[in-house]
């Protein structure tokens, strides 16, 4: 059994995550959280908190990040905003209870720091799985690949001098 360190979420309809395990490589996936209209988030994101607290329960991470919902006036529609913002309240609130410290990460920031560019176009998530593929790593499909991208940054961040934990996430390692 491996030691779980950081956690790491894009949250969204569907979510995507990566688990770090240190000495072996992530484990990462997508979950989808389908609604029946868009009057029906509450469903939604009550399904999202009951997920995310067997996961969190069940890894037991030394922390969590996930990334900073745009606002809501940058948000393309009502309904997207609405389960970015509440999911990102959700995953506050059962960080709060597990006792999980939990830190937020821009989309520009942790992506410019996987791919070498941060800029949000038409091109990020071919970008994004493309480094996910030279890491060694085959995504489901771009939002595991975006939980990926999260947990190399947020190693890098927290524990840059760590050689075998840097490079479980395909991170380069540089003595210092």
């Amino acid at each position: 059994m491996y030691r779980t360190g950081i956690y790491a979420l894009d949250q969204n309809s569907w979510t995507g995550w990566a688990v770090e395990r240190i000495g072996a490589a992530p484990l990462y996936g997508s979950q989808h959280f389908p609604r029946r209209n868009a009057r029906e988030t509450g469903s939604q994101g009550l399904a999202f908190m009951k997920w995310l607290r067997r996961e969190l329960e069940f890894y037991a991470p030394e922390r969590l990040i996930y990334e900073t919902p745009l606002p809501p006036m940058r948000q393309s529609q009502t309904t997207t905003a609405t389960v970015t913002m509440g999911f990102a309240y959700v995953i506050e609130i059962v960080c709060c209870a597990l006792k999980i410290p939990v830190v937020t990460v821009s989309q520009g920031t942790w992506c410019k720091a996987f791919t070498g560019n941060g800029k949000r176009d038409s091109n990020t998530k071919g970008r994004v799985l493309n480094e996910c593929a030279r890491r060694g790593f085959d995504p489901p499909d771009d939002n595991a690949g975006d939980g990926l991208g999260i947990l190399a940054y947020a190693v890098g961040i927290y524990h840059g001098r760590d050689q075998a934990r840097m490079e479980g996430v395909g991170n380069r390692w540089e003595p210092a």
